[in-house]
């Protein structure tokens, strides 16, 4: 029962311990019957007043976290409008039509063609953030820059591990999200090149955070384009062997709907990087992917379950992960009752909102170069 929801109740149970004490006041304290009634009306008043106070401030503050939720998701999708429209060529390009279509340029041609819609209506014309004349690659000018959002121990909110974000920020100073960049980079075939730079600027922060917190661990993402391109698994092994020394500090991750499609060559490939020491996270994986993941990696270090999916999963086979080594991670974790469920679970780790939303890493300017 949620505090709103119960809060009725608790009303209802505060008159009626004023009513107790009224009627077994005067043999407690030895005073007129109408004092001890008054004092247990006040009591049962302070406790009520305080109450709906509290609950009043939790749902006032839950409001506040949601309208601002949604109006950075407004101003998300427009500006991934505007950074859409400056990647989309200006005049058609005579390219091969792929056999399956790719679902993530379908959903950024209808976004355009909403945007354009949107302007035409309200009389105006859509600039691109991309300076006058400006004829360079957007994502290659542009300069990657690393967001860290907190993975917490539960029981005690302390922070244990890092996910990476990546993020773009242009020669004009706009940041891009993943959402904008992406399916450009994918189409152009820039994936590699972006997971490559990003790399470099973990190694970087790497360097930078030096011996301190050493038990901490930063979560790298890695794409599906990038894991199929043999050259960049081949300078991702090369880099496994050559950073050797951190690989107590950083993990590879890996959806799991990229992850139970790759072919034996590319598995073999992750399970030799594990060989080197590192470990692998597979995000938004459901239980039913276990047995297909056991395929793919010799043992995942971390798997990462929705938290409303862990309200209903088996206790027994949580147990069973973590006695193989794989620690499982909440994700999406945004209200106090989710942590609690979650934790009733067995699950100890938690990522969401409610631990802390990703924020802007401090890197120095040798990290910065490195990521250049």
């Amino acid at each position: 029962m949620s505090v709103y929801a119960g809060l009725p109740l608790r009303l209802v149970c505060y008159a009626a311990g004023a009513a107790a004490l009224s009627i077994v006041g005067p043999a407690l304290w030895t005073v007129p019957t109408f004092i001890a009634a008054a004092a247990s009306v006040a009591t049962a008043l302070c406790f009520a007043i305080a109450d709906v106070l509290f609950s009043a401030h939790r749902l006032a503050r839950r409001a506040f976290v949601m309208a601002a939720y949604h109006k950075a998701e407004v101003e998300a999708l427009g500006a991934r409008v505007a950074t859409l429209e400056r990647l989309r060529p200006a005049a058609p390009l005579a390219v091969t039509v792929p056999e399956t279509r790719d679902a993530s340029l379908e959903t950024a041609n209808n976004l355009l063609q909403f945007a354009a819609h949107v302007s035409a209506r309200c009389g105006r014309q859509m600039t691109p953030d991309i300076g006058a004349g400006s004829d360079g690659d957007p994502i290659a000018e542009a300069q990657i820059e690393l967001h860290l959002q907190p993975i917490v121990g539960i029981p005690d909110r302390r922070v244990q591990h890092y996910e990476v974000l990546s993020r773009l920020r242009s020669h004009t100073g706009t940041l891009m999200m993943p959402a904008e960049f992406l399916p450009a980079a994918r189409a152009t075939g820039r994936a590699a090149d972006l997971d490559t730079r990003q790399l470099a600027s973990i190694v970087g922060l790497c360097h930078r955070i030096g011996d301190r917190h050493m038990e901490t661990r930063l979560f790298c993402n890695l794409s599906g384009d990038s894991l199929h391109s043999d050259g960049f698994r081949a300078a991702l092994t090369a880099f496994a062997r050559e950073q050797k020394a951190l690989s107590q500090r950083i993990v590879f991750e890996i959806d799991a709907a990229t992850a139970v499609t790759l072919n034996p060559e590319v598995a073999a490939d992750l399970r030799g990087i594990e060989a080197m020491g590192f470990a692998f996270s597979v995000d938004k994986a459901s239980l039913g992917d276990l047995p297909r993941l056991q395929g793919v990696f010799r043992r995942p270090g971390f798997l990462k379950l929705d938290a409303t999916m862990l309200e209903k999963a088996d206790p027994n086979v949580l147990k069973a992960l973590a006695r193989g080594g794989t620690q499982v991670i909440a994700t999406h974790v945004e209200t106090e009752d989710q942590a609690t469920s979650v934790r009733r679970a067995g699950v100890e780790l938690g990522q969401g909102f409610l631990f802390g939303k990703p924020r802007p890493a401090r890197m120095d300017d040798n990290a910065r170069r490195r990521a250049a």
